[in-house]
């Protein structure tokens, strides 16, 4: 049996604005817990741009792919590289060499690729190919 708790409100008039369409309840998926391991299905591939927190003059565009399964879903959100991001950086490493680190053009390239290898094989080798527009 499902237990509610309400909170009543006696001998008040209240108008908080209700729409007959408006919906209270969420229907969407929980987020997948870290570390599992899921069967979950492609949901789409989204778009979208927004103004920065710090710098509300900086535009971001993100690509956000959706996957769901029976435990949850999951968003794989993609930045789309900007001027600079060309850059290699370096760091020490443990033996105290000087190494190169891979450009956020190159994480995003290969976060894409891995993605496309399972999604759509046939956009991956399109892009790979002719270097053209996958549409």
């Amino acid at each position: 049996m499902k237990v509610l708790k309400i909170f009543v409100i006696m001998s008040m008039n209240l108008n908080i604005g209700f729409n007959k369409d408006e919906k209270f309840v969420s229907n969407s998926l929980p987020l997948l817990k870290a570390w599992g391991i899921y069967e979950v299905q492609f949901d789409g591939c989204e778009y979208t741009t927004f103004a920065g927190k710090k710098d509300p003059n900086a535009n971001y565009e993100v690509l956000k792919f959706k996957f769901k399964g029976e435990a949850g879903q999951y968003v794989e959100t993609l930045f789309a590289p900007k001027p600079g991001d060309e850059e290699r950086k370096t760091r020490t490493n443990a033996n105290g060499h000087e190494v190169p680190t891979p450009s956020n053009i190159d994480n995003f390239k290969y976060e894409l690729g891995q993605l496309l290898t399972y999604i759509s094989p046939e956009a991956l080798t399109k892009l790979a190919g002719d270097r053209k527009s996958v549409v």
